[in-house]
């Protein structure tokens, strides 16, 4: 659980709140079981692929009817209950692109708070093993050499992810 205050930033303070017990310093207060004075959200894991063909990263373009829409991400998506990351990975692959993909060693994760809820990427390795790339929930794909994936729109927490990227390529 991670607490912010009113205006989004993140808190440097843990509260614990035990049940039954309020908590006892301020400038908490609990009333009616709601914790004035800070937002309580949940984390969203969320997995993404980085698939390489030759010297170029594959990425999507979300579609029309998505959230941020037009903005490029590396395709994956979210955790389902009692799923690892590395079969959510394969599992939206399949339903997102009709690929079929083995999962590879974990490059990084990024943390970002979104006005519709905080997200933790968990970015892994991928690599194509069976199917035509079809994408059925973004716009468009593009094959991008690692050096330029910040010229793009990039979701705002893939940032952290093409620069791990980059930076892993250019070694």
């Amino acid at each position: 659980m991670r607490i912010y205050s009113p205006d989004g930033k993140r808190e440097s303070r843990q509260l614990v709140l035990r049940l039954g017990e309020p908590p006892t310093t301020d400038p908490f207060s609990l009333v009616n079981g709601i914790i004035q004075g800070v937002i309580i959200t949940t984390v969203r894991v969320v997995t993404a692929a980085i698939i390489r063909q030759g010297n170029k990263v594959l990425l999507a373009q979300r579609g029309s009817g998505s959230k941020l829409p037009g903005k490029w991400e590396f395709p994956g998506g979210k955790v389902e209950a009692a799923e690892s990351l590395e079969d959510c990975l394969r599992r939206e692959l399949t339903e997102e692109l009709g690929i079929r993909v083995s999962v590879g060693k974990r490059l990084c994760s990024s943390d970002f708070l979104y006005d519709h809820g905080e997200f933790r990427i968990e970015a892994f390795w991928g690599e194509i093993l069976a199917g035509e790339l079809m994408p059925k929930v973004h716009d468009r794909i593009e094959w991008v050499a690692p050096h330029e994936l910040r010229q793009y729109d990039l979701l705002p927490a893939d940032i952290p992810i093409a620069e791990a990227v980059a930076a892993h390529c250019a070694r």
